[in-house]
């Protein structure tokens, strides 16, 4: 308890002076098109969570994760350098792509499960080529949704939270979680203005940063375990479905994929009840939702078709629910 004190003082001391700096150095994130705040914010947030990472990577409890924590700091710092100067998306797409063909090791998804009368499924040499491609993708689609306070910050630590779980790794789940939910919980208060402290944003280095995490984490357990990676699709399910959705429609209509706009589900949600609290409840809960129906379908079936198609109908739900938002939005 006494360590989890010095954590949270710890947290507090790094959260106070990198807010200050980054106004100081003008690392603000400024009003734009597809972005709802009205004035510039520090986005200091992805940088208080490296360095929270780099405080429980000492405790060593999770030391099978340790080289995912490590690697990240290069994501962040493509991230970082987009903050401050608005790469294209073609040159953060091909730096992503380098840096985690760089990183990689030899944890890959080469195994996606056993079908019924397929048989057991194998990505050979495909696996290289088809991880690296998911790890990017997923990191971009999760910076999308980090468009409303705390959304990004809850869907990491719940997600990370569920691939534990299913995984049952060698690794004190319970405390591992309490080193990542101090730092979250702040940023959430201090986003939500509950303390009148003023907002920190994450920024595209602190969104690429946890999605990159997740997407590592899914790979590894999906490895070490011999485990279809379809299990762990659930906690990635509400980022996938909003990324699909989203780039549907803009091939539909003839608009660039990595265009900013006001089209994503928090966008929608947010026009129509008009407050960021109250869409971060919404969306929060859909999540969970999520994860609920995820979490007992993994543990009542086995069969790989049974779950693609509650995957599938969860996604019919979803677009229904995201057509109720826009009606009268």
């Amino acid at each position: 308890m006494e360590d989890f004190l010095i954590y949270f003082i710890y947290v507090l001391i790094i959260t106070f002076f990198s807010k200050k700096i980054f106004i100081k150095l003008n690392l603000t994130d400024k009003p734009s098109i597809g972005k709802i705040h009205k004035e510039s914010v520090p986005f200091s947030g992805g940088l208080i969570l490296i360095l929270c990472f780099f405080y429980f990577l000492n405790k060593d409890i999770i030391v099978e994760l340790e080289y995912i924590f490590v690697n990240v700091i290069l994501i962040f710092l493509i991230g970082f350098v987009d903050d401050k100067f608005n790469l294209k998306p073609d040159q953060k797409f091909l730096a992503l792509f380098f840096s985690c063909l760089f990183t990689h090791n030899d944890f890959l998804i080469n195994y996606l499960g056993f079908f019924p009368i397929i048989g057991d499924v194998y990505l050979y040499k495909l696996s290289l080529i088809l991880n690296i491609l998911f790890v990017v993708l997923f990191c971009n689609a999760f910076n999308y949704i980090d468009g409303i306070d705390g959304v990004a910050l809850f869907n990491f630590f719940t997600s990370i939270v569920f691939i534990l779980i299913q995984a049952k790794p060698n690794t004190d789940i319970l405390v591992f979680s309490m080193y990542l939910i101090i730092p979250i919980l702040i940023l959430i208060i201090i986003n939500f203005n509950f303390l009148n402290l003023g907002k920190i944003f994450l920024g595209d280095g602190g969104s690429l940063s946890l999605g990159y995490i997740i997407s590592n984490i899914i790979i590894f357990y999906s490895y070490k375990n011999s485990l279809s990676p379809i299990i762990f699709f659930w906690p990635i399910a509400y980022v996938i479905f909003d990324f699909l959705i989203v780039n549907y429609y803009r091939i539909q209509n003839n608009v660039k994929i990595f265009t900013r706009s006001n089209d994503h589900f928090h966008h929608i949600v947010r026009k129509k009840v008009k407050s960021d609290f109250l869409s971060f409840l919404i969306i929060s809960s859909i999540h969970i939702s999520i994860l609920v129906i995820g979490y007992f379908c993994n543990k009542f079936f086995t069969n790989l078709y049974v779950i693609l198609i509650m995957i599938i109908i969860t996604f019919m739900i979803f677009l229904l629910l995201r057509k109720r938002f826009m009606i009268n939005s």
